[in-house]
């Protein structure tokens, strides 16, 4: 890349990045097919919800309009975010991922974490543009569950992401065995914030009365290219969490039971 002779870098760049998917792909299959298939699934199960969450007519939460857009916005980002750090992944490019992940993140603590707290400070700052400061603001805000697999998490996605000795990458190529160690660590780092992005759509955007909104039109304008089928798509998104549970370790599996769990505020 830097000889003077070097026909152009960024060619080189594109074809290291090219064969680096042909081999990420075929090596890492399953993993790869299993987070495409659950960003399209979720978006699946967000459709039959999109028209009662962006129309106004749906009862506010909690009285606060800018709610209902922070959630909205955590989940949707989240989808363009996802896409973004797989598609970089597979492409050996796991270092500019990591920030993505670091967002990612980011957005499913402070979207739950508003969506259950009685103080509104957090995500009255986020709806003005003001700084939000996470560890105070957030994490140091959470009793129950332990609150540890949080901060280890954002211990080492900071690592990754700001400008220490451990971030972004010195090579493009994957021939090493610390590339594709750092490129599997990102693919279960991926699915395991697919499976609490998953939460967040069904456990905090979709409320019962959204549930009951989405089947009873979807019911009453049923053609055969849109029935309600809802159920049998979160069944299918369960059966693929429990494949990727196998390349888990217990961090990963950690931070989405402490995702899941119901937080008790201090």
């Amino acid at each position: 890349m830097y000889k003077p002779q070097t026909k152009s870098a960024v060619s080189i760049l594109n074809d290291q990045s090219e064969l680096n998917r042909e081999i990420i792909r075929k090596k890492d299959k399953i993993q790869i097919q299993n987070a495409e298939r659950l960003i399209d699934l979720q978006c699946e199960i967000a459709s039959f919800f999109m028209p009662w969450w962006s129309s106004g007519v749906m009862p506010l939460r909690k009285g606060q309009p800018e709610l209902n857009q922070l959630l909205l916005a955590a989940f949707h980002k989240n989808i363009i975010n996802i896409y973004a750090s797989l598609n970089q992944t597979i492409s050996g490019l796991y270092g500019p991922a990591r920030p993505l992940l670091r967002n990612i993140f980011e957005w499913l603590m402070i979207s739950k974490f508003s969506n259950i707290s009685d103080d509104i400070s957090v995500m009255k700052k986020w709806h003005s543009h003001e700084t939000i400061y996470f560890t105070n603001g957030v994490l140091k805000k959470i009793e129950i569950p332990d609150p540890k697999p949080f901060f280890d998490f954002w211990a080492i996605i900071c690592e990754f992401s700001h400008a220490s000795r451990s971030a972004v990458q010195v090579e493009i190529g994957i021939n090493s065995e610390n590339s594709y160690k750092n490129i599997s660590t990102n693919l279960v780092l991926i699915s395991t914030l697919l499976e609490c992005n998953y939460h967040l759509l069904n456990t905090h955007l979709v409320t019962p009365e959204c549930e009951y909104m989405g089947k009873f039109y979807c019911n009453v304008h049923r053609t055969p290219k849109h029935t309600y089928n809802v159920s049998e798509l979160r069944n299918e998104s369960h059966q693929i969490f429990k494949s990727n549970r196998l390349c888990f370790g217990k961090e990963s599996k950690a931070l989405i039971a402490s995702y899941k769990r119901n937080w008790k505020l201090k």
